[in-house]
């Protein structure tokens, strides 16, 4: 992943993903869940990937289309 290429911010979303895990308040884990978002957002950017809602569909595994 991307966000591996920065130590900072891989160490801050590995932190961020263990206080999620932990936090109990609803507003806390919003924006934990914002800033995990924000991190994965710039790391799929940086590798090129677009993002959902950006012209890009999810695929499901085992989807069939046509």
């Amino acid at each position: 992943m991307a966000v591996e290429r920065h130590p900072e911010k891989a160490a801050r979303l590995r932190a961020l993903q263990a206080r999620a895990e932990l936090v109990s308040d609803a507003d806390e884990a919003r924006r934990i869940a914002v800033e995990i978002s924000s991190i994965r957002a710039g790391a799929a950017a940086e590798a090129g990937i677009p993002a959902v809602g950006a012209g890009a569909e999810p695929s499901v595994s085992g989807a069939r289309t046509g």
